[in-house]
């Protein structure tokens, strides 16, 4: 797993599907039965493009002596399909089907810049190819190159106005970008065409869900799921938003559904019955950590139920595999738990175990409602040796409260918030006129560029920066110096959740709606004892908040004088 420390509230969905690769995985299949239909049969006569005969006989002459090339290129790959394709084109160079086709077969895999160019070869010989403007606009997305691709989708649009495909994959597009007033006219128009599109449910419920409008959010995903039951990802939105309302049993049975949706069911170990919460007593278990690094910090808690007094939860033996950059940490932390490094598992082994289960079902069976929550739940250790360390260079800086400061991860509008990452420096002017305080750098090497501006205006302000610190790298490094200070404060990133596993004082500044992990209303939250959560009143506004912050900041430090170690 590779983590940054914008690994955040916008590293899970929101709602499931909503973000624009999912909606494009979905149009992809649907472009290729299209195109089965209208890609004539090798070498048929009667399949030729209409673009054909108004081609110049040069370009043709041109594009069959490029594509011959790029034949030749995909020649070593073994594949009668493509050989197939290669000896239709050579037939008939001018059918845009067949570039299309040997197009997705390079997508298949992975040569997507090979694939972008056939994609582009077949609009040269027809620019009206539906599927290939489809293709190219999904090239264009994944490369952030979306003023291309929404050129694209226009042209697609008016090749067809009611294709489906091409208006949710601009409106996928639209979504993240955050552009979600444009993106919802066109997801009302998909449902025009197509009251049941699931597709379009889901991101008109992730809309609602992202204005705080919980019951439209809801009505939305049920709606989905009157046409379809099973439908997994409309489950675990329903799940996502109960949880959010602290619907606690509810939410985590639908959250389960997050399998079907998912690699999940792919890692499972074959030859092991998943743990269904029945007693451990005596019992082996295997748990599988998260491939999110916040995932695995917020549900560390249930990890040490394992370990009560309380008969029933005594393992005989508990394994978890989690990844390299929490290894250290977590073993340190849960000493009746044998750490292991993500992938050095074999199925022999896994099949050896009573029960498995994957770290983000646990919640499920032990924190079923709010009472589940442990008042008093024990935190993850850092390095002692480090975390002294680091107390006697915040000492060197002299008195006054040392506070760990993090200000960008909110991205995309995948936590309820606009434009975040532009918008909150400015906001955390009221801290730097807070005196008394020194500003440690959680941000990581090289962001100390993006706070000089503010900086500038604040000559008695300081932002200190530990070089050897990198929060993208091993956790155990950050997280023994997020334990040898006074206070944390925010945004809703891997920081956040670092800070509060390890029992920190930490402000949390929330968006005025954001994921599911911060709930509706309250400054705390029951995942991490010591936070507490400044929550926006309004979108893409944090000004309230770090007034509020700053008041409180002051006190603070007023009543610290000078520093101990």
């Amino acid at each position: 797993m590779s983590s940054t420390n914008n690994e955040n509230d916008a590293s899970e969905q929101s709602l499931p599907n909503s973000d624009s690769s999912a909606a494009i995985s979905r149009s992809r299949g649907r472009i290729r039965r299209s195109v089965r239909r209208i890609v004539p049969r090798a070498h048929d006569p009667a399949g030729t493009s209409k673009a054909e005969s108004g081609l110049p006989a040069e370009v043709a002459s041109d594009l069959h002596a490029r594509q011959l090339q790029e034949i030749t290129e995909t020649s070593t790959v073994r594949n009668k399909a493509l050989r197939d394709i290669a000896r239709s084109i050579s037939a008939n160079v001018t059918n845009p089907g067949y570039y299309f086709e040997l197009a997705e077969q390079m997508q298949h895999q992975g040569q997507h810049d090979r694939a972008a160019r056939l994609f582009q070869r077949a609009l040269e010989v027809d620019p009206n190819h539906l599927p290939s403007c489809l293709g190219m606009a999904q090239h264009h997305i994944h490369a952030g190159e979306t003023d291309k691709a929404e050129a694209l989708l226009q042209h697609a649009t008016e090749i067809e106005p009611e294709n489906l495909d091409a208006v949710l994959m601009w409106a996928s597009m639209l979504i993240a970008e955050s552009r979600t007033e444009t993106a919802e006219i066109r997801l009302r128009r998909v449902l025009e065409i197509d009251p049941e599109n699931r597709v379009a449910l889901l991101h008109l419920a992730e809309i609602e869900r992202s204005r705080g409008h919980v019951h439209d959010a809801v009505a939305l995903l049920d709606q989905a799921l009157a046409q379809d039951q099973c439908d997994a990802a409309s489950r675990w939105g329903r799940g996502m938003l109960a949880l959010q309302q602290g619907e606690w049993s509810y939410g985590w049975q639908q959250y389960e559904w997050r399998w079907r949706t998912s690699e999940i069911a792919k890692r499972s170990p074959s030859e092991c019955a998943l743990w269904d919460g029945s007693p451990l007593q005596g019992k082996s278990l295997f748990v599988r950590g998260e491939n999110l690094l916040i995932d695995n910090l917020m549900f560390a808690s249930c990890l040490h139920d394992l370990a009560l007094c309380q008969g029933q939860m005594n393992t005989r033996k508990c394994v978890l595999e989690i990844d390299q950059s929490l290894l250290d940490l977590f073993q340190r932390s849960l000493e009746h738990i044998e750490c292991v490094p993500s992938g050095t598992v074999s199925q022999e082994l896994t099949s050896s175990f009573d029960f498995w289960t994957p770290l983000a079902s646990m919640p499920r069976h032990l924190r079923g409602n709010s009472a589940r929550f442990p008042e008093n739940m024990p935190p993850l250790v850092a390095n002692e040796s480090w975390r002294e360390m680091h107390r006697s260079n915040l000492f060197d800086l002299g008195p006054g409260l040392k506070v760990g400061i993090s200000w960008d991860g909110l991205r995309q509008q995948q936590d309820g918030s606009a434009n975040a990452r532009e918008t909150i420096i400015p906001n955390w002017k009221p801290i730097l006129d807070v005196e008394g305080v020194h500003l440690i750098n959680l941000q990581g090497p090289g962001s100390d560029q993006q706070w000089q501006s503010a900086l500038d205006l604040h000559p008695r302000a300081e932002l200190v920066h530990w070089d050897f610190v990198q929060p993208a790298g091993d956790v155990d490094d950050i997280a023994s110096l997020i334990s040898a200070l006074d206070l944390v404060i925010t945004v809703p990133n891997r920081v956040a959740h670092v800070a509060g596993a390890l029992d920190v004082p930490t402000w949390t500044v929330l968006a005025d709606w954001p994921s599911w992990r911060w709930g509706l209303t309250g400054e705390r939250t029951p995942w991490y004892p010591t936070m507490r959560l400044f929550r926006s009143q309004r979108p893409a506004s944090w000004s309230e908040c770090f007034k509020q912050m700053a008041k409180e900041l002051t006190q603070m430090a007023r009543k610290k004088t000078n520093w101990t170690r």
